[in-house]
């Protein structure tokens, strides 16, 4: 418990100084969307992906782009997500770096083992994953369809009905809400920003996408669930 609270209260400081940092300049959004390379295959197979799968590997599409961090520096980010939504992918995570959005890092969910909470008790953001919903048997997840996208999974954890994940950096339950408020303010400034002078549907996404509790399913940024929640 002690130990939980010390991670948590160290990543609180870390964004502290992270935001007190100065902005280094920004280049400009790049992304390449590309199908599934071979290194990018055999990562793949027997972690996200096996054979059974909704998706085969070659409706996959691998995104490439620049993010902007929290540390005010662009880095680089990797998604897989269903070639049917990359165009809107790219469009909203553009938006996002427009306005320096922050995101904590964006790796294919392999680099964790695709375990869902490894990587997001890393703050990692991913999409792809073919897995079943959390807590169901046999009934796939939208990420199995590379639909969904989780982002920054520590700052917006998962909220389901029966508590919230990743729980590591939720004890206590006052730090997530002090983690939200005191770190985030120019990141929700940020999210507010990205959603304007968008069209309609991209407008919908980035909200969705950076609202509390939730994760997002395309198309057309739909929930899979009630409010706070999605079908995981």
């Amino acid at each position: 418990m002690v130990r939980r609270r010390l991670i948590a209260l160290a990543l609180i400081v870390t964004g502290l100084l992270a935001l007190a940092a100065p902005a280094q300049a920004r280049p400009e959004f790049s992304a390449r969307v590309s199908p599934l390379d071979a290194s990018t295959r055999h990562l793949m197979v027997g972690r996200s992906w096996r054979p059974g799968c909704p998706v085969p590997m070659r409706d996959l599409r691998l995104i490439r782009m620049k993010i902007w961090g929290f540390d005010r520096r662009w880095h680089r980010g990797s998604l897989v997500v269903n070639r049917r939504y990359t165009d809107e992918m790219v469009r909203v995570f553009k938006r996002l770096y427009e306005v320096r959005y922050p995101i904590r890092q964006m790796r294919l969910v392999d680099h964790f083992g695709a375990d869902d909470h490894r990587s997001m008790a890393a703050d990692n953001t991913s999409a792809f994953n073919c897995r079943y919903r959390a807590g169901i048997c046999c009934t796939w997840s939208q990420h199995a369809y590379g639909r969904a996208l989780d982002l920054n999974t520590v700052e917006n954890p998962y909220v389901y009905a029966g508590g919230f994940s990743p729980v590591i950096w939720c004890v206590p339950l006052s730090v997530c809400f002090l983690l939200r408020s005191n770190i985030t303010g120019e990141w929700c400034a940020a999210a507010e920003a990205a959603s304007a002078a968008t069209s309609a549907s991209d407008a919908k996404a980035v909200r969705d996408i950076t609202s509390p509790g939730s994760s997002i399913s395309w198309p057309a940024a739909s929930r899979s669930g009630r409010a706070g929640t999605t079908l995981r």
